[in-house]
């Protein structure tokens, strides 16, 4: 059984370092290439398939979950152009506000199963699983089976892992790619094969399609990593980093460079921009304008609590990804100074400098953002609170006997189970005899791990009390975090701004528009037109798009204040009977500036509405002057 708690390792590797003092298990291993363990397999199927019925189960329930990316996936099922663009319909008006690598797997989906919840949302669930597969491998590689199969559980069951997982934001295929490019950067260290230098240059293009500047975020963990720990020159080093550079900016560059030189009167606006420049979205509403809350396109939109460290741990980020922060920091710190004195490619610092890096500069992007900020972007940190937890656990169980080892485990478990504690006050009423059996284990852990020092036994660990008590501590640190990604997956989300845990926000599954009332007066004679409706208000484009299946212009994009169309474009569009419908909410007057109020004033003036289910309805080919 103790085997099964250290990775395999090569005596005859030159890069096994010993901890410091020359005593002690090593720390280090070589790559993991040779036939896993018996366990290992059977451990990973069922890990795996858990997690499939965790991100599977009543997956409908949220509906088309954010109705935004839904329609706009329904549009690129329909049309190659708004699937090459990223339209938010089939008319290709405007685009969604980011680029379409996200909408393109949802669109095939769709194109090849028809729309559904179900055909919208699986291709995430998948994502998800695939996700926890490769963080196992990964991990796995450099650190061995244990901490691989503790970094993807820990995954599987982060309670944003689980919310992400089960919707269609772009944040679930952000974060396979990135995982998928920190598996390739270990195989390009492991190996002189260049093709995984130039994968990992692909994905994080397909990463920056996907969400834009923040694909970023994990480019110095990879960059940083690769420089320390490849085993060639440093000039061969700088080498390999300039053609993954080039890779990425090939893949990236390709759609921005068509989208760029394609002439605006023939594709459709960007959406969240004032200039109809892909630039202006990724470099203002995607990127600085997220740090410095100057963005074009909106009004700021703060979920996360005030920019500052402790958002990290707000009551929703808590909940969301901040159980484990403080124990993947302490493994961080702890693996660190053990392998102080280890070799340039020692593989477990190098494990610890490509998670490490990644945690710390995710932690203080997110910490310093002043512009929108969701909690739910805390996916993107979710691996790397992962890999250092199992990594962590490794190292902390193979260096038991050193009392500040032991010191730093007894601090570790006080603090995790502090923030699950806190976790659960603040979602009062939720299982409460859960919160008061992981404050006992915790403390009951605490006393197993101190009991020795304190009564100056120095330990044996030969017996199986110490594996129980490592077992114990694991399912501590897990059972919170497990019982609230059940309880996330147990409610449908919808809408642009969702939380996990069982007080999450979005979890108003009626909030998405219901057009149902609708459908069949905009279908009728949809031929005739281009759109068979337009509206400036969120939520009702969409919804009638995907109860319709059929172009409805949204105007103005997503916040309404994209000069997109103008009054005099929307009245040409008119003219030629392009539009048949134009909705509104009773006594509603859109506040965005410019063209989406004007082209509601227009309306109001030149045609009489109709009261159809709650909503306003003008028939734009019958103007009062006809009438």
């Amino acid at each position: 059984m103790a085997d099964l708690l250290a990775p395999p390792r090569d005596r005859s590797d030159p890069t096994r370092s010993r901890a410091p003092g020359g005593t002690g298990p090593t720390l280090s291993a070589p790559p993991v290439t040779g036939p896993a363990p018996r366990w290992v397999t059977p451990s990973l199927i069922a890990l795996l398939v858990l997690t499939a019925v965790l991100y599977l189960y009543r997956l409908d329930v949220s509906g088309y979950a954010n109705s935004y990316y839904a329609a706009a996936a329904q549009a690129g099922s329909t049309s190659w152009k708004a699937f090459f663009f990223g339209s938010l319909d089939g008319g290709n008006l405007i685009t969604v506000d980011k680029p379409p690598a996200a909408l393109w797997f949802m669109a095939l989906s769709v194109r090849v199963f028809g729309l559904s919840s179900w055909a919208i949302l699986v291709p995430q669930a998948l994502m998800g699983v695939a996700t926890v597969a490769l963080l196992f491998f990964t991990v796995r590689r450099w650190n061995g089976p244990v901490a691989g199969i503790i970094a993807a559980t820990t995954l599987a069951v982060t309670p944003v892992a689980t919310l992400m997982f089960r919707f269609n934001n772009p944040d679930a295929l952000l974060t396979l790619l990135v995982v998928a490019a920190a598996y390739a950067t270990v195989r390009a260290i492991d190996s002189t094969k260049r093709r995984w230098v130039y994968l990992i240059g692909a994905l994080i293009g397909l990463a920056f399609l996907t969400k834009l500047l923040q694909a970023f975020l994990v480019v110095p963990a990879f960059a940083l990593t690769y420089l320390i720990a490849a085993p060639i020159s440093l000039k061969a080093r700088v080498l390999q980093l300039f053609r993954a550079a080039a890779s990425m900016v090939v893949v990236a560059g390709s759609w921005l460079a068509a989208v760029g030189l394609t002439s605006p009167a023939n594709r459709p606006w960007i959406g969240s921009t004032a200039t109809n420049s892909i630039w202006d979205l990724t470099i203002g509403y995607n990127g600085l304008g997220r740090l410095t809350g100057n963005e074009v396109a909106g009004g700021k939109q703060v979920a996360g609590g005030s920019g500052s460290v402790l958002r990290m741990f707000g009551s929703r980020m808590l909940v969301d990804a901040s159980w484990l922060l403080i124990a993947a920091v302490v493994s961080l710190a702890v693996g660190l100074w053990l392998t102080r004195k280890a070799g340039r490619t020692d593989r477990t610092r190098g494990g610890l400098i490509l998670w490490g890096t990644w945690l710390i500069t995710c932690v203080v992007v997110f910490s310093g953002m002043s512009g929108i900020f969701h909690t739910y972007y805390a996916i993107e940190l979710a691996p790397a609170v992962a890999a250092l937890f199992g990594i962590g656990a490794t190292i902390l169980w193979k260096q038991r006997h050193r009392p500040g080892i032991v010191f730093a485990i007894i601090v570790t478990i006080g603090l995790t189970t502090a923030c699950a504690v806190a976790a659960f006050l603040v979602n009062q009423g939720f299982l409460p005899w859960l919160m008061w059996s992981i404050l006992v284990l915790g403390l009951a852990c605490v006393i197993g791990w101190a009991a020795p020092l304190l009564m100056q036994m120095p330990p044996t660990y030969t017996h199986r009390a110490p594996k129980l008590l490592a077992i114990a501590t694991i399912v501590t640190c897990l059972a919170g975090p497990t019982a609230f990604s059940i309880s996330t997956a147990n409610s449908g989300h919808v809408g642009s701004s969702v939380s996990a845990g069982p007080n999450g926000t979005g979890r108003d599954v009626t909030n998405n528009f219901d057009c149902a009332a609708l459908a069949p007066m905009l279908s009728k004679n949809s031929s005739q037109f281009q759109w068979v409706a337009a509206a400036s208000r969120v939520r009702i484009p969409e919804g009638c798009q995907l109860a319709t299946k059929l172009p409805v212009m949204s105007i103005g994009g997503f916040y309404g204040h994209d000069p997109a169309p103008t009054l005099r474009q929307f009245a040409n569009l008119v003219s030629e009977h392009a539009v048949h419908y134009y909705l509104e909410y009773p006594g509603k007057v859109s506040r965005a500036a410019g063209p989406a109020s004007q082209i509601q004033a227009w309306v109001r003036t030149n045609y009489k509405g109709v009261r159809i289910d709650g909503i306003n309805v003008y028939d734009l080919t019958a103007p009062r002057a006809a009438r």
